[in-house]
């Protein structure tokens, strides 16, 4: 009889560091290199824009938050007249020249941080931005893992040069004593 081998897991000691990875970000918040770029975007919007251009800002702008008036949509897909007001709101800010992160605090201090269509990157809404790439990890290493067992178990079944039906040789003595069992069942 064949010894079939346990399959190892080759893929715990990279899921456990991936998991320690995600924790730390987790607990240590932002990337230095990320605080940088946050201060290099807090310049004012011109306020030399043309209408084409503020046209176009407000309307970037209002892509990136969601409605708090239309559940699922965002603030330039809604068609509820409160988000219409709130859009010429932007509109205008844009055209005072205000920064795009002055328009952010405003609307997440009056609704909450459920008003971003992203989740920022910090504490607990870091699992939005690591958990499609961790579940990706984890898939491939399952399916990794499936067919690394079914090689195993193929290469445990078929040893090449080696055919168990001629090998077969029947003990007379266990033939007998199923035959006298066999008879002894029919009577």
């Amino acid at each position: 009889m064949a010894h079939r081998r346990r399959p190892t897991r080759p893929f715990r000691p990279l899921i456990l560091g991936v998991g320690l990875v995600a924790t730390l970000l987790i607990l240590l918040g932002p990337v230095p290199g990320q605080a940088q770029s946050e201060d290099q975007g807090k310049s004012m919007i011109s306020s030399d824009l043309s209408p084409e251009e503020i046209n176009a800002v407000s309307h970037k702008l209002t892509g990136q938050f969601m409605s708090p008036f239309c559940p699922g949509k965002t603030l330039r897909d809604c068609t509820s007249g409160k988000a219409a007001e709130l859009r010429d709101e932007i509109h205008g800010w844009v055209a005072e020249g205000k920064s795009r992160e002055w328009i952010e605090g405003e609307l997440v201090g009056r609704f909450g941080e459920s008003i971003l269509a992203a989740p920022k990157f910090k504490g607990f809404n870091a699992l939005v931005w690591i958990f499609p790439f961790l579940a990706v990890l984890v898939g491939l290493g399952l399916v990794f893992s499936y067919l690394k067992r079914q090689h195993t178990v193929q290469l445990a079944t078929s040893v090449p040069g080696v055919s168990t039906r001629d090998d077969y040789q029947a003990d007379p003595e266990l033939d007998a004593e199923l035959e006298r069992e066999l008879a002894d069942r029919q009577s």
